[in-house]
């Protein structure tokens, strides 16, 4: 399950590579483990679909489901700056979906 907000920033990546920063706490699913997180990322004016993707969760790192680190952040490279709703589904390893919770950015912020 994911609860709250995705917080949605501007950044700089490697080489000079600009994004967006996602920022959310971290799901939790029935059974345990989060695999992948699935971001899509909407034009707010046109309403077309920019970027669409799949981040792998680092939940192998850990023993337990509950040793997860509580907050993540999702690295977007390549999306240029401008007005975004940006939605995020945690999968697990069935490939079963949590609702999705949301973000918007819009282009004057940082």
């Amino acid at each position: 399950m994911l609860t709250g907000q995705v917080n949605v920033a501007f950044s700089e990546f490697e080489e000079g590579i600009q994004g967006l920063r996602l920022t959310l706490d971290a799901a939790t699913l029935p059974g345990g483990w989060v695999r992948k997180y699935a971001v899509t990322v909407t034009d707010r004016a046109s309403g077309e679909t920019v970027l669409e993707m799949r981040y792998m969760s680092d939940f192998y790192r850990y023993p337990t489901p509950e040793s997860v680190p509580q907050r993540i952040e999702i690295p977007v490279p390549g999306v240029a700056r401008g007005a975004y709703a940006v939605s995020v589904t945690a999968l697990d390893c069935w490939e079963r979906e949590s609702e999705p919770i949301f973000g918007e950015i819009d282009g004057e912020e940082q």
